[in-house]
């Protein structure tokens, strides 16, 4: 018996040992079944999984949108990064010489 949890169709979660007395009184929507899902359990990242009638089917997460200011500022950071990390091999090289 597994509880397989819900936000409308949206699967939010489940539990192999679910204690429906306590998900009634929280009122977290649920059904029970004898068997979880594959597609639930091993759900890639970037995905979530929507009941759609008796089947369940992965839904691809958007990409939430940035600015162009936040893509800026994040590839000056990355670039940075960059320029550290070629710094320290830099020195690494120069001591190991």
């Amino acid at each position: 018996m597994v509880a397989i949890l819900f936000n409308g169709n949206l699967v939010i979660g489940y539990h192999l040992t679910p204690d429906i007395d306590e998900f009634e009184k929280s009122g977290i929507e649920f059904i029970i079944i004898d068997e979880l899902p594959e597609i639930i359990r091993v759900t890639p990242g970037g995905f979530v999984v929507e009941r759609q009638g008796d089947e369940y089917v992965l839904v691809e997460l958007p990409e939430p949108e940035i600015s162009e200011q936040e893509r800026i500022d994040q590839l000056e950071s990355q670039n940075l990064m960059l320029m550290e990390a070629i710094a320290d091999l830099y020195e690494l090289y120069l001591g190991a010489g």
